[in-house]
Protein backbone atom coordinates (compact mmCIF):
# COMPACT_ATOMS: atom_id res chain seq x y z
CA UNK A 1 0.00 0.00 0.00
CA UNK A 2 2.99 2.27 0.44
CA UNK A 3 4.14 1.58 -3.10
CA UNK A 4 7.36 -0.13 -2.05
CA UNK A 5 6.51 -3.47 -3.63
CA UNK A 6 4.55 -3.95 -6.84
CA UNK A 7 2.97 -7.30 -7.68
CA UNK A 8 1.72 -7.85 -11.21
CA UNK A 9 -1.24 -10.18 -11.42
CA UNK A 10 -1.76 -12.31 -14.52
CA UNK A 11 -3.91 -10.58 -17.12
CA UNK A 12 -6.52 -13.36 -17.20
CA UNK A 13 -7.07 -13.04 -13.45
CA UNK A 14 -8.05 -9.36 -13.47
CA UNK A 15 -10.88 -9.60 -15.98
CA UNK A 16 -12.42 -12.81 -14.69
CA UNK A 17 -15.48 -11.13 -13.18
CA UNK A 18 -16.21 -9.14 -16.35
CA UNK A 19 -16.17 -12.31 -18.47
CA UNK A 20 -19.32 -13.64 -16.77
CA UNK A 21 -22.09 -12.95 -19.24
CA UNK A 22 -24.92 -14.59 -17.32
CA UNK A 23 -27.77 -12.61 -15.80
CA UNK A 24 -30.15 -13.27 -12.91
CA UNK A 25 -29.70 -16.24 -10.59
CA UNK A 26 -27.19 -18.12 -12.78
CA UNK A 27 -25.10 -14.95 -13.04
CA UNK A 28 -25.21 -14.47 -9.27
CA UNK A 29 -24.10 -18.08 -8.78
CA UNK A 30 -21.25 -17.73 -11.28
CA UNK A 31 -20.11 -14.45 -9.71
CA UNK A 32 -20.23 -16.07 -6.26
CA UNK A 33 -18.09 -18.96 -7.48
CA UNK A 34 -15.50 -16.57 -8.91
CA UNK A 35 -15.52 -14.51 -5.70
CA UNK A 36 -15.13 -17.71 -3.70
CA UNK A 37 -11.95 -18.51 -5.62
CA UNK A 38 -10.53 -15.14 -4.62
CA UNK A 39 -11.68 -15.23 -0.99
CA UNK A 40 -10.81 -18.85 -0.26
CA UNK A 41 -7.10 -18.10 0.22
CA UNK A 42 -7.97 -15.81 3.13
CA UNK A 43 -10.79 -17.87 4.61
CA UNK A 44 -9.40 -21.40 4.47
CA UNK A 45 -6.71 -21.10 7.20
CA UNK A 46 -9.17 -19.50 9.63
CA UNK A 47 -11.82 -22.10 8.84
CA UNK A 48 -9.29 -24.91 9.32
CA UNK A 49 -8.30 -23.46 12.70
CA UNK A 50 -11.94 -23.24 13.82
CA UNK A 51 -12.69 -26.78 12.67
CA UNK A 52 -9.56 -28.12 14.38
CA UNK A 53 -10.46 -26.37 17.63
CA UNK A 54 -14.02 -27.71 17.50
CA UNK A 55 -12.75 -31.22 16.75
CA UNK A 56 -10.47 -31.11 19.79
CA UNK A 57 -13.27 -29.80 22.02
CA UNK A 58 -15.75 -32.40 20.75
CA UNK A 59 -18.71 -30.09 21.40
CA UNK A 60 -21.08 -30.15 18.44
CA UNK A 61 -23.30 -27.24 19.51
CA UNK A 62 -20.31 -25.08 20.44
CA UNK A 63 -18.79 -25.78 17.02
CA UNK A 64 -22.01 -24.90 15.26
CA UNK A 65 -22.16 -21.59 17.15
CA UNK A 66 -18.53 -20.79 16.27
CA UNK A 67 -19.10 -21.55 12.59
CA UNK A 68 -22.33 -19.51 12.59
CA UNK A 69 -20.53 -16.49 14.07
CA UNK A 70 -17.71 -16.94 11.56
CA UNK A 71 -20.25 -17.03 8.73
CA UNK A 72 -21.84 -13.82 10.03
CA UNK A 73 -18.45 -12.15 10.08
CA UNK A 74 -17.77 -13.23 6.50
CA UNK A 75 -21.24 -12.55 5.12
CA UNK A 76 -22.57 -9.41 6.80
CA UNK A 77 -19.97 -7.04 5.25
CA UNK A 78 -20.77 -8.42 1.79
CA UNK A 79 -24.51 -7.97 2.33
CA UNK A 80 -23.98 -4.43 3.66
CA UNK A 81 -21.77 -3.52 0.70
CA UNK A 82 -24.39 -4.84 -1.69
CA UNK A 83 -27.21 -3.07 0.12
CA UNK A 84 -25.59 0.35 0.19
CA UNK A 85 -24.05 0.51 -3.30
CA UNK A 86 -25.63 3.94 -3.82
CA UNK A 87 -23.76 5.30 -0.82
CA UNK A 88 -20.55 3.67 -2.03
CA UNK A 89 -20.82 5.53 -5.35
CA UNK A 90 -20.59 8.82 -3.47
CA UNK A 91 -17.10 7.78 -2.33
CA UNK A 92 -15.88 8.35 -5.89
CA UNK A 93 -15.54 12.02 -4.93
CA UNK A 94 -12.68 10.96 -2.65
CA UNK A 95 -10.65 9.90 -5.70
CA UNK A 96 -8.27 12.82 -5.32
CA UNK A 97 -7.52 11.67 -1.77
CA UNK A 98 -7.03 7.99 -2.66
CA UNK A 99 -3.21 8.17 -2.66
CA UNK A 100 -3.17 9.81 0.76
CA UNK A 101 -5.72 7.32 2.14
CA UNK A 102 -3.74 4.39 0.69
CA UNK A 103 -0.45 5.56 2.23
CA UNK A 104 -2.10 6.23 5.61
CA UNK A 105 -3.70 2.77 5.54
CA UNK A 106 -0.33 1.21 4.79
CA UNK A 107 1.24 2.98 7.75
CA UNK A 108 -1.62 1.85 10.02
CA UNK A 109 -1.15 -1.77 8.90
CA UNK A 110 2.59 -1.57 9.59
CA UNK A 111 1.93 -0.02 13.02
CA UNK A 112 -0.55 -2.76 13.94
CA UNK A 113 1.92 -5.43 12.79
CA UNK A 114 4.68 -3.89 14.90
CA UNK A 115 2.32 -3.72 17.86
CA UNK A 116 1.51 -7.43 17.49
CA UNK A 117 5.24 -8.20 17.35
CA UNK A 118 5.77 -6.10 20.47
CA UNK A 119 3.15 -7.94 22.53
CA UNK A 120 4.09 -11.41 21.25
Amino acid sequence: MLGLLRLNLPLWFGGLREKIGLKGLPGALALGLVSGLVASQCATPVLAAILTYVMLKGALVYGAVLLFIYALGRGVPVVLAGTFTGALKSFQKLGSWSDVIEKASGLIIIAVGLYFLWIA
